[in-house]
């Protein structure tokens, strides 16, 4: 029997996540989950005639389908259906516990209904003379969520894990690279013996001795999971001004988004590109300006992080172009995820001078509202180095 094709949408209208997902019994399109065989009992009483009542009663029903569904399936991959060099790099996922408190923080927030109808009020209204995504800044809604600290030191892999030595600040340098806020000095009695150091309140290494480079961080919520492991600073760009401000009072370094790879970045360790590329005007562009950066300010091997959500679906928010259409064009081939994923290793990275390391399938998440709890797309995170510049524009010779 032919295996069910998994079908996505990309919604752009919002900036939050929808996903339009077709698994087992159950249709999940962009507001609700709604199933087809449906044995609850709360589906066979009387829907309720009030408007929020059907909504909160719709809201109840979907959540319950939520904690039904399968999320395995956010991380099955058809290895079998892949070239062998790309099935021997995918790193296999699965829910853990930075995965979990999302869904719960999620699921608690979605719930604060005074709250989501002052969202509901508020978004349409500041959406005439702003962005989707600088409303979603301005009201601190739609947080979104890739992966947690514990899946991104394992796409890394050992190897990579086993560069980071742990580190001890001293009292006298400047705290440069961890969140502001999270470094607490603690008494000169807790340290006795060693006075020229001082504890910091900082969750267990590893740390990496070098900066962090993530492009389009939005609200910085993705960043904040890692930022902390990296000494020597975290920059951002982001294109909205709330989110700018946001990212700012969190303590990263907020670089100008149109000229961040002219800046100089002391010891680059990883650069990220969290589904950026498809929200952009010049895509390919931005590969090159990080390939570019990545060589010339890492001091050892650097590594890129690109997440792309699969099927490949453009819409550029904010840009020259009022069809919102980027300039540059990406073409993506494949009607499956593997296909797909093989079309991006051919048919972009390859051509833009990368190699993938490791790769792996995440669910790309996002806070939910009065429909239901969270919603989310398919995601192919990759973890990239530099090509060596004899393959350039040439592939690997393990694609073909």
């Amino acid at each position: 029997m032919a295996r069910e094709l998994e079908t996505l949408s990309y919604s752009c209208v919002t900036d939050s996540v929808h996903s339009a997902i077709t698994a087992d019994n159950y249709t999940c399109d962009a507001y609700t989950m709604q199933s087809e065989d449906d044995n609850h009992s709360l589906s066979r009483l009387q829907r309720p005639r009030g408007a929020l009542a059907r909504q909160l009663y719709d809201k109840i029903l979907a959540d319950q389908r939520l904690e039904d569904f399968d999320k395995n399936k956010w991380y099955e991959c058809h290895l079998n259906e892949m070239p062998p060099h790309l099935a021997s790099r995918f790193i296999q996922m699965g829910v853990d516990e930075g995965t979990e408190a999302f869904l719960e923080q999620s699921k608690e927030k979605s719930e604060w209904i005074f709250t989501q109808l002052w969202y509901s009020l508020a978004r349409p209204f500041f959406g005439w003379f702003m962005s989707q995504t600088s409303v979603n800044g301005l009201l601190g809604r739609g947080s979104m969520f890739v992966f947690s600290k514990t899946q991104f030191l394992k796409l890394l892999g050992k190897d990579y894990q086993d560069s980071c030595q742990p580190i001890e600040f001293d009292k006298n340098l400047h705290f440069n690279g961890l969140v502001g806020g999270n470094a607490q000095e603690l008494s000169d009695d807790s340290h006795q013996g060693n006075p020229c150091k001082t504890v910091l309140n900082i969750e267990p290494g590893p740390f990496f001795d070098g900066s962090l480079l993530d492009l389009g961080a939005g609200d910085g919520g993705i960043t904040e999971i890692i930022a902390k492991m990296f000494k020597s600073g975290v920059y951002v760009t982001e294109i909205s001004p709330p989110m700018k401000r946001t990212l700012a009072k969190k303590g990263f370094h907020v670089l100008d988004e149109n000229s961040w790879h002219k800046e100089d970045i002391p010891r680059l360790r990883i650069a990220m590109c969290l589904n950026l590329l498809d929200r952009c005007e010049t895509p390919l562009t931005l590969l090159s300006n990080l390939r570019d950066t990545l060589k010339k300010n890492a001091k050892e091997k650097p590594l890129l992080i690109v997440a792309l959500v699969l099927p490949y679906s453009t819409y550029v928010e904010t840009g020259s172009s009022s069809d919102h259409k980027p300039k540059e064009i990406i073409t993506i081939q494949g009607s499956t995820f593997e296909d797909q994923v093989v079309s991006v290793e051919r048919d972009l990275f390859i051509p833009a001078g990368f190699e993938i390391l490791q790769w792996t399938r995440l669910p790309y998440l996002c806070e939910g509202d009065l429909r239901q709890a969270y919603y989310w797309l398919s995601d192919s995170v990759f973890v990239l180095t530099p090509a060596s510049d004899a393959s350039d524009g040439n592939g690997d010779s393990n694609a073909s």
